[in-house]
């Protein structure tokens, strides 16, 4: 129960976060902030979406640990936190969920796939009529606007949940804690 320390990393992505999410939700929106030029077409697309009442933007999903829906604040139920940069509603059946990144895409590609996988997952507990999810992680710094993106249907996401399970008991469940000290692990520890 630590407060976290902020880094200059960490306000200028939740920077980033919030003027995304602000020009996506402007109705007089403007020039879209330098933090975004590197997805003009992504960022128009997701106004038009959010204007047209099929988007929303940093989405607060909560779940009991059966994956009932819940408060995001209801601390006695809830297990699972999910908070979406944008969600998509491509049709009654198909739904994309995006994320943005700052920072290096290189070497984090397999964590960001695993975030879609539960994020996918996740979305087919939310609506019951979903078959498709296509999960998408835009890379806001990278020159070359990298994307990671991920398709699921139901069948294929539902089968990640066992997984999910087991890693969120372990963490939910544990009572100890010892240190894992490694250059890798306290880099960006504001507690190292």
């Amino acid at each position: 129960k630590h407060k976290e320390v902020s880094s200059e990393a960490l306000d200028r992505g939740n920077r980033i976060h919030s003027e995304a999410q602000s020009w996506v939700e402007d109705p007089s929106r403007g020039d879209l902030p330098d933090s975004c030029k590197r997805f003009p077409s992504g960022f128009a697309a997701l106004a038009r979406s959010y204007d047209e009442g099929n988007a929303s933007c940093e989405g607060e999903w909560a779940f009991t640990i059966n994956f009932e829906l819940t408060q995001w604040r209801d601390f006695r139920k809830t297990w699972l936190r999910i908070k979406c940069d944008a969600v998509v509603r491509e049709s009654d059946t198909s739904y994309r969920i995006i994320d943005y990144k700052t920072g290096r895409s290189k070497g984090n590609e397999l964590n960001h796939g695993t975030q879609l996988m539960l994020y996918a997952m996740a979305a087919f507990h939310m609506y019951p009529d979903l078959q498709h999810v296509q999960g998408e992680i835009w890379y806001l710094d990278d020159k070359d606007a990298k994307t990671l993106t991920k398709s699921y249907s139901r069948e294929t996401a539902l089968s990640f949940k066992p997984m999910f399970v087991k890693r969120g008991l372990a963490m939910t469940t544990a009572t100890d804690f010892p240190a894992n000290p490694s250059p890798w692990n306290c880099r960006f520890c504001s507690h190292r």
